[in-house]
């Protein structure tokens, strides 16, 4: 027995009702990404090539990338689920303490639609964030609390159709403020 809402129009169980395992986020790497995905449908896991095929759209840049999931055999219709492809991450290569400022210069990445970097004090929890063109690999952060620790990082962020998409936050490098 089948719901109403789950009977398409043949009569066959939709697999548009079916639940999908949660796909993780990637990394961008300039390779197609193709995760494998697990379809129940009733509490029933269904076989992929039997019960339906899978195929991909926008998998490989950066942004939005979607799972189509269509029905065969004995389910019907489609289900459509996405991921994230996130940019490339990157790592600081120096932070240079002089007096009240830090610059701290990293790796450029390729496709980077701007930088972030974030800096505190040790021991405070909040951070302050400064956005940082694409074409700069270093930015110099004033006004900077002598004799005190700052601990500092940087990451990506790329811009796919008015969204974001954010890399990891690279590790932490930290210098005393002359």
């Amino acid at each position: 027995t089948y719901s109403f809402d789950a009977i398409g129009g043949t009569g066959l169980p939709n697999i548009k009702s079916a639940a999908v395992s949660k796909i993780k986020d990637y990394t961008y790497n300039g390779k197609a990404k193709t995760p494998a995905v697990t379809v129940k449908y009733e509490n029933k896991t269904l076989a992929k090539g039997k019960d339906y095929t899978v195929s991909y759209s926008k998998n490989k840049g950066v942004g939005k990338a979607t799972v189509i999931i269509k029905g065969i055999g004995s389910y019907e219709g489609t289900k459509t689920v996405t991921f994230k492809i996130n940019p490339k991450s990157t790592s600081i290569k120096q932070v240079t303490a002089k007096s009240n400022k830090a610059t701290i210069s990293w790796k450029k990445v390729a496709g980077t639609t701007k930088y972030q970097v974030r800096y505190k004090v040790n021991g405070a929890k909040k951070w302050t964030v400064k956005n940082v063109s694409a074409n700069n690999a270093s930015v110099t952060i004033n006004k900077l609390k002598k004799n005190k620790k700052y601990s500092f990082q940087v990451r990506t962020y790329k811009t796919v159709s008015n969204v974001k998409y954010y890399s990891d936050w690279s590790k932490t490098k930290t210098a005393r403020i002359k």
